[in-house]
């Protein structure tokens, strides 16, 4: 029966032996800074949740684009798509029905701009449709984009309810 210990679990022990020395280190040196009454505590609360409050029009514009892109990507071609053609119909109805609906929201006041394109929402897009093109629209890379747009739609409800939180 060998004793040794295996070099894996010698790093793992060695970084959790660390941890434990600098952790002390570390807490002494945020008591010595004193601690916060409550009601200090309640004022950066309140700050922060202002700070949030001001950046709901940003990922409402963030939500605005994205369902943009998705509507132009499922209006490309889709001659080698499975699915039925009245489910894309219906994607692209609700799809302009959100946007339309979102586009009062994240529009400046009094102006009749749109709203500026965020450059990683662009370069995500300009990807997935390149995608789509190299492989000629073929009925798996629509499927690799639908599933791309399911993760997407995903997420989607914890970001609203961000929003809605802020408000």
């Amino acid at each position: 029966m060998s004793t040794e210990i295996p070099v894996g679990r010698l790093n793992m022990s060695f970084a959790n032996a660390w941890r434990l020395c600098v952790l002390p280190v570390l807490l002494a040196g945020v008591l010595a800074q004193g601690c916060r009454g409550p009601h200090e505590q309640e004022d950066i609360n309140q700050q922060a949740q202002v700070v949030l409050k001001e950046m709901t029009p940003d990922t409402l514009r963030v939500v605005y684009r994205v369902l943009r892109q998705f509507s132009k990507i499922y209006s490309k071609n889709l001659a080698s798509v499975t699915w039925p053609r009245d489910k894309v119909e219906s994607l692209r109805l609700l799809l302009d029905g959100q946007i339309r609906e979102l586009e009062k929201c994240v529009r400046n006041p009094g102006s009749e701009t749109r709203p500026r394109r965020s450059a990683a929402i662009h370069y995500y897009f300009r990807k997935l449709g390149k995608f789509l093109k190299r492989k000629r629209f073929s009925a798996c890379a629509w499927e690799v984009t639908r599933a791309e747009t399911r993760a997407c739609f995903q997420q989607l409800p914890h970001v609203m309810a961000r929003i809605n939180a802020a408000n």
